[in-house]
C-alpha cells in the first residue's frame, strides 16, 4: 500500500507544497507544487535515450489530444544533454510530424547527434516551447534507480503510463490508481493551466 506524506515527514525542507509517495517506507515519487507549475518526479530506469525521446513524443501527442492543442506548435523545443565527459550540449528538437524544412534543419541533425553520442548521454532534459511550462527529463546513469521527471501546469494521462513503465519494481494496480487519483486531484484543486 502506498503512503503519501508531506516532504517534512522525510526530512525534506521545501517552501513549495511537497507530497512524497512511499512503498514499504521507501520514497519513490514526489509531487512538488510550485506557484506556477507542478513537478512530478520518480525513481525509475529508462532503457536508453531513445526511450526517453519516445516518452517526450508521447507526452506531446497526449497533451495535443487531451487539451486540444496544436501538435505542430508543441513539437519544437530545446534539448539539453549531459554527456559522460561532463560536457553539456544544447540542441533544438522537433517531434514528428514536421514539415520538410524542419525535418532537414532540426530533426535530422538532432537524430544524427543521438545516433553518434546517445551511448554517452547521462542526462536529458527537453523544454517544449509553449505558452505554459512543459518539461520532461531523465537521468541515464548506470545506477539502479535514476530520476525521471515531468513539469507542467497540466498532467496528461501518458505521464502515468511512463511512470509505470520506467519504475524498477512492480506496482499493484490499486497503488497505481491511487497515485493517479491523488495527483489528478491536486491538479484539479489548484489548477494553474492558462
Amino acid at each position: 500500500m502506498i503512503d503519501v506524506t508531506s516532504g517534512q515527514d522525510f526530512g525534506i525542507e521545501s517552501r513549495e507544497e511537497l507530497f512524497v509517495f512511499a512503498l514499504a517506507g521507501v520514497p519513490f515519487l514526489q509531487l512538488r507544487c510550485y506557484p506556477e507549475y507542478y513537478t512530478l518526479f520518480w525513481l525509475g530506469k529508462p532503457r536508453d535515450i531513445w526511450e526517453v525521446k519516445e516518452g517526450l513524443h508521447r507526452i506531446i501527442e497526449s497533451v495535443s489530444a487531451e487539451y486540444n492543442l496544436d501538435h505542430q506548435r508543441l513539437g519544437v523545443g530545446t534539448a539539453l544533454y549531459g554527456l559522460d565527459s561532463g560536457e553539456l550540449v544544447s540542441l533544438t528538437f522537433a517531434a514528428p510530424p514536421v514539415s520538410a524544412d524542419v525535418d532537414e534543419s532540426i530533426r535530422k541533425p538532432h537524430l544524427r547527434f543521438l545516433t553518434a553520442q546517445g551511448h554517452r548521454i547521462q542526462f536529458a532534459r527537453f523544454d517544449v516551447e509553449s505558452d505554459f511550462p512543459l518539461i520532461f527529463w531523465a537521468s541515464l546513469s548506470e545506477l539502479d534507480d535514476t530520476e525521471i521527471g515531468f513539469s507542467s501546469t497540466l498532467v496528461p494521462s501518458v505521464v502515468f503510463s511512463i511512470l509505470r513503465e520506467t519504475l524498477t519494481f512492480e506496482l499493484a494496480e490499486e497503488d497505481f490508481r491511487s497515485i493517479i487519483r491523488i495527483v489528478e486531484s491536486r491538479f484539479k484543486e489548484r489548477p494553474i493551466y492558462r
